[in-house]
């Protein structure tokens, strides 16, 4: 039985005179081991931690756009993706445009952008930190397990990202930049940028 099927139950035993203890027993009946509401999301829907790159010495790296590839851990909906700002401007209004795009079948990040959302007005660290910055995608970018990705992060109104990064063994993927904003990718062996993404499983 589903929502609809239920409210339409009980609305027929309230418009017949259905008493108290009639609506009760319908209630209850859902309790029952192997019965339940079908069509609740909430059910069904189990976030879990998917590609990352973990933090290493500390450092920044910054250009007018950037992406880190990846590939995912697990099939669903990439819902939240987590970087670290390294020096963001002293107003504290510096804005990055942050997506999850597809990638060729080399690896590189393409213009076809799967989710997307600007996150403003990024604070200044206190020198030594940075500050944590979380994109958070609705619905998310669909992704599949083992399948190539691309999180990319782009400087709105003149805002320079520099991203804590990480030269070290053990982060996933590959690190473009896009200095020009003209989408034309080029490949930086150099450093990884420090990232965590999350996937809602369905």
């Amino acid at each position: 039985m589903n929502i609809d099927q239920f409210q339409n139950l009980t609305r027929r035993l309230v418009d017949r005179g259905g008493s108290r203890r009639a609506l009760l027993r319908v209630t209850a009946g859902l309790a029952l081991p192997g019965l339940h509401v079908l069509g609740s999301p909430f059910a069904r829907a189990a976030e879990v931690a998917d590609a990352q790159c973990p933090t290493g010495i500390y450092q920044g790296y910054g250009r007018n756009r950037l992406a880190q590839t990846f590939k995912a851990q697990h099939t669903g909906r990439l819902t939240r993706a987590t970087i670290h700002a390294y020096t963001p401007s002293t107003s504290n209004t510096d804005d990055y445009l942050i997506e999850i795009r597809t990638t060729t079948r080399k690896g590189k990040p393409t213009k076809t952008v799967l989710a997307s959302t600007q996150v403003e007005d990024i604070v200044r660290p206190p020198v030594g930190q940075t500050t944590e910055v979380n994109a958070n995608f609705t619905p998310g970018a669909r992704v599949e397990k083992g399948k190539r990705y691309a999180l990319v992060i782009t400087g709105v109104g003149g805002a320079l990202p520099i991203l804590r990064s990480n030269k070290e063994a053990g982060c996933a993927g590959t690190l473009f930049d896009d200095d020009d904003l003209n989408n034309k990718f080029a490949k930086d062996t150099s450093t990884d940028i420090v990232f965590a993404t999350v996937v809602t499983k369905a």
